[in-house]
């Protein structure tokens, strides 16, 4: 995988907690917008390449705010580490899903078929996938319709 310079990936020690805060600090006009509270634990320093990984944190926070409920949405950012791996979970109280649908949603192409957010192109949680997968790590979701959805990430150490 290349970052979006085109040049190959530069894994470099990242602190998480703090690209994951200026992911969230890019996307202020829409937390604003829609009174979203994002919560982010305390993160690790990974190894990986930072421009990628905010890219993730950043689609995961923008679909968490856009895939909503009437409520504002609340997201939960935090992470534990089991075995050399770290895991993050992105949680929020959208709109959940089924979980046939869900794990589609990784597909090029797929996305949730809602009349007022059909904004987008379907392919954002497709190259978070890619990238996670470059930093030799796995993305599922674990979510449920009307509560909201975790999705997760490992990267290795």
């Amino acid at each position: 995988m290349t970052t979006s310079g085109g040049g190959k990936m530069s894994l470099e020690s990242t602190a998480s907690e703090k690209v994951a805060k200026e992911a969230m600090r890019e996307l202020e006009p829409m937390i604003r917008e829609t009174g979203a509270e994002i919560f982010i634990d305390s993160l690790p320093v990974v190894k990986v390449d930072r421009i990628l990984f905010k890219q993730v944190f950043q689609n995961l926070l923008s679909n968490a705010i856009k895939f909503r409920r009437e409520a504002s949405p609340k997201i939960h950012i935090f992470s534990e580490q089991k075995n050399g791996v770290t895991i993050f979970f992105v949680r929020d109280n959208g709109l959940g899903m089924d979980s046939g649908v869900a794990n589609a949603l990784f597909e090029t192409g797929n996305r949730l078929d809602i009349p007022p957010l059909r904004e987008g192109t379907g392919i954002g949680l497709t190259i978070c996938k890619q990238i996670v997968e470059a930093h030799g790590g796995h993305m599922w979701v674990q979510s449920k319709k009307g509560v909201g959805s975790v999705f997760c990430f490992s990267i290795n150490h």
